[in-house]
């Protein structure tokens, strides 16, 4: 999952990821999903890949 997105991540940069208690009913789309929209939040890369490119990964 984030091996896919590696070319947009700074080197540089640490982070940590915590999740919620609810995250454990996930599937690996939503925990994707979830995931690429709070490093787009945090602005470690500069945006969400559509949906189409989400489904293909």
């Amino acid at each position: 999952m984030i091996t896919e997105n590696k070319q947009e991540i700074d080197p540089s940069v640490d982070f940590l990821v915590i999740t919620r208690p609810y995250a454990r009913n996930f599937d690996m789309t939503e925990v994707r999903k979830n995931l690429l929209h709070a490093l787009t939040l945090a602005h470690v890369i500069e945006k969400i890949p559509d949906e189409d490119e989400i489904e293909e990964s």
